[in-house]
């Protein structure tokens, strides 16, 4: 079986993960597509179509979607425990001086797993030699895998591409090759084939204080968790939704190219009489029997296609509560827009566990490999907003002067309402409470 064998799975979700990314990544990579997203109308030539591709509008509700939902899950700093040397150099959202920043595995992990369904997340070594580091594998580029009976993972095939440099320092040449992750006589090993599916030099064994792995230290997340299975994309229904009313602007833009103007229609005169249009011309008509009128369009045709657009956008809307919401908001309560935002937030809920699942594991390898401490990372999972209001500050504040609720409740819903900074994580028991409210 050659390299570039792929999973019996893979052929069948890599279609639903190209329409997802191709959809999100916006209209250039849509209409890029031609007839893939937009069949050709018959009798059309190559110009005609392109006409026809040009005027229609996609607009990337899906894409929107996607950027809302990620900004909603990591809205909010996630919570570590971490020795600081460890937080220092892996687990800063800002640059660590990494391959990839947390921040950057984070919101890739999230982004990802929205948008296919899938992602690989891979603690990799430099070849030569250094700190571990973490490496992000779409779900394109894991072509085929295999677990053992326990669900762990003893092959994986990654197609990816390398960027080298060229003939000179200012050429960059981008080589495809596979790279085959592998458990061989209880060890780690690594083997790197060519685009032309030839080994290209031994197997590669890497070492943790002088002695070799005996796991893949790799883990694949979908949707719902920590596995190699491959599910449906959060984001499917939005997507084929979104290139359903891409067909439908197509088609609208159309009909309106050819009847948005009216056409001028003129007997009784002869073809080589020239007619000029506009107030500064005057036609002199010497057959009484002649007649000027003009052709307008007046079926219900494109009314048709405009319900079918907007009828789509609220289909949309159904499946992403961020963006395209047609719905009024300037009469709901606050909790009626939050019960609306449930059955997403359900959703994005379980991608979110997942994620925070599989970077628990990576961290936790990475800290045992660079004998470093981590004890937990926890992701946040209140995507809605939920400020408190002064007069819920000052009735909160009250109970716990009066003993009705104790110092950790207070502090929990202090840090829900967002009035506490993200790095404070237990409540400052110095403060006389009595002491200031007497002295107001």
């Amino acid at each position: 079986m050659p390299i570039d064998s792929t999973h019996p799975s893979y052929p069948y979700f890599k279609k639903q993960w190209d329409r997802c990314r191709d959809t999100t990544n916006g209209s250039d990579a849509v209409k890029a597509k031609g007839n893939k997203y937009l069949p050709r109308l018959g009798g059309q030539d190559n110009d005609d179509y392109n006409a026809y591709k040009q005027r229609a509008l996609f607009f990337s509700v899906a894409g929107r979607s996607m950027v809302g939902l990620v900004g909603m899950a990591t809205r909010r700093t996630p919570k570590v425990e971490a020795s600081d040397d460890m937080i220092e150099k892996y687990l800063k959202l800002s640059d660590t001086g990494n391959a990839m920043s947390f921040r950057e595995v984070l919101n890739e992990s999230v982004e990802e797993t929205l948008k296919t369904g899938r992602i690989g997340l891979l603690v990799d070594f430099p070849s030569s030699g250094g700190d571990a580091y973490i490496s992000t594998y779409i779900a394109e580029s894991i072509i085929n895998w295999e677990v053992d009976e326990f669900n762990d993972l003893i092959s994986v095939v990654i197609f990816e591409s390398v960027l080298g440099q060229g003939k000179d320092k200012f050429e960059k040449v981008v080589t495809e090759q596979y790279r085959h992750l592998f458990i061989e006589d209880e060890q780690y090993k690594i083997q790197i084939y060519n685009k032309n599916k030839q080994l290209s030099g031994a197997a590669i064994v890497p070492m943790v204080s002088g002695q070799p792995l005996k796991f893949i230290p790799m883990v694949i997340l979908n949707s719902v968790g920590v596995s190699p299975a491959l599910v449906k994309p959060p984001l499917l229904d939005i997507v084929d939704v979104n290139l359903s009313q891409y067909i439908s602007s197509a088609d609208l833009e159309h009909g309106r190219h050819f009847t948005g103007l009216p056409t001028p229609v003129v007997t009784g005169v002869s073809n080589e009489t020239q007619l000029k249009i506009g107030s500064q011309t005057a036609w002199m008509i010497t057959n009484d029997k002649a007649k000027a009128t003009f052709l307008e369009f007046t079926g219900q045709g494109l009314a048709s296609l405009e319900h079918a657009i907007s009828e789509k956008t609220s289909q949309m809307a159904q499946f992403s509560t961020r963006l395209m919401d047609t719905s009024s908001r300037g009469s709901e309560a606050a909790e009626t827009v939050r019960l609306r935002h449930s059955a997403e937030a359900a959703t994005l809920s379980t991608i979110v566990a997942s994620v925070e699942s599989g970077l628990n594991i990576v961290y936790r390898w990475i800290a045992e490999f660079q004998t470093l401490e981590f004890t937990s990372l926890i992701l946040n999972k209140d995507f809605l907003d939920t400020k408190l209001t002064h007069q819920e500050l000052k009735e909160l504040t009250e109970s716990l002067i009066k003993g009705a609720i104790d110092q950790e409740t207070y502090f929990y819903n202090l840090e829900r309402g967002e009035l506490v900074h993200p790095d404070k994580t237990e409540f400052d028991s110095s403060l006389d409470l009595d002491e200031d409210t007497n002295n107001d």
